[in-house]
């Protein structure tokens, strides 16, 4: 969900907006929105989320986000190790 202009908290507006917005990107890559949510677990524990989004026809975007917890251990590296993303830079 893109972040709030201007906003240092969840303000209760956003809270509200929240679950919509993700539920409406359920349909996975094949579906118009182009999306697809994994939950990330460590040790058992829901501790973060990663997305693809389609941004063309050979290309996909990542975000992931992760608890504090679970940030600066390595955690988001083998995510993406794990989902068998590559890293290209042009």
């Amino acid at each position: 969900m893109p972040s709030e202009s201007g906003a240092a908290t969840w303000t209760p507006q956003r809270l509200r907006e929240f679950i919509p917005f993700h539920h409406g990107r359920h349909g996975g890559l094949d579906e118009p929105v182009g999306e697809a949510s994994f939950v990330v677990l460590v040790d058992g524990v829901v501790s973060g989320i990663v997305g693809l989004q389609r941004v063309g026809a050979e290309s996909m975007e990542v975000g992931m986000w992760l608890t504090r917890s679970a940030r600066g251990g390595g955690i988001g590296g083998r995510v993406l190790a794990e989902m068998n993303v590559v890293e290209r830079r042009i």
